[in-house]
């Protein structure tokens, strides 16, 4: 059997959490693949590929760092003109860059034109349109702007959209509230992820035979995204279902909503 042939993978916000615990898990089973570490600062992916190393990835091992800040037009065109140019393409892009909610949690609707952010709170509308800019936007605009290299250089091409079970609308009236929270906590992620899903779907019809595209839950994860919560899972365990979709054979996933659960991979419901 011939040797497994080397893929081109690039992980959006992979310097920490469930990122860089995919790229580690995928460096680990599988060193032949070129990774790209992308991350906001450069400063913070050189001392994620040391821990990578220090964790026992070998420095032989492909992997580089790239300054990719999602919400910039700009470091996005930069970001696709480097890896055309010293990758030379891209056969899998990983979407894991998101955020949850502003610091704080809490929200100052005030009164007439939005009244004013008090300490630790944050604007209602403010705090909506960052969560969506990051979580939806950016990755229209990111996914977007790498398409056309990946279909050029390319023959199983591959978009991954990290989305979150908060996502579904078809569980969201299952779930019990967190305790001491209120919906408002949560709503602008959950509604940003379900807006991912859609966005999923949509650009899997547009590129349906042309390239392969599925959102995926890591569920909830003891990394500083979930505030380490006890009781969460390992980012390593999260990490899974992401590797399964890059490095599953051709036909094996359907398009669609996936976790890895119970020791193998399942759909879950839109």
């Amino acid at each position: 059997m011939p040797p497994p042939t080397p893929l081109r993978i690039l992980i959006t916000g992979s310097n920490r959490g469930i990122g860089l615990s995919t790229l580690h898990l995928l460096a680990t089973r599988s060193p032949q693949h070129h990774y790209i570490l992308g991350t906001r600062s450069l400063a913070a992916g050189t001392s994620a590929l040391a821990s990578l190393h220090a964790a026992g990835i070998p420095t032989s091992v492909k992997i580089e760092v790239l300054e990719l800040d999602v919400c910039s037009d700009g470091s996005v065109r930069r970001a696709e003109r480097w890896v055309r140019g010293e990758v030379g393409g891209l056969n899998c892009l990983v979407n894991n860059a998101g955020i949850p909610v502003r610091e704080g949690r809490g929200f100052d609707v005030g009164g007439e034109g939005g009244g004013e952010e008090g300490e630790g709170q944050g604007n209602l509308r403010k705090t909506y349109a960052e969560v969506y800019n990051t979580n939806v936007t950016s990755i229209s605009l990111l996914t977007s702007t790498f398409l056309p290299l990946m279909k050029q250089t390319s023959s199983d091409p591959r978009v991954i959209n990290v989305s979150s079970a908060r996502g579904s609308i078809s569980l969201a009236g299952s779930w019990p509230a967190f305790p001491g929270t209120e919906i408002s906590a949560f709503a602008p992620y959950m509604v940003s992820k379900a807006a991912l899903n859609m966005l999923t779907m949509l650009f899997a019809k547009e590129e349906e035979g042309k390239v392969g595209f599925w959102a995926c839950t890591p569920g909830l994860c003891k990394t500083q995204f979930s505030g380490w919560r006890e009781g969460a899972k390992e980012p390593e365990e999260g990490a899974r279902v992401i590797a399964e979709l890059v490095e599953g054979e051709r036909g094996r996933f359907e398009c669609g909503f996936w976790e890895f659960e119970e020791g193998g991979m399942r759909m879950v419901p839109w």
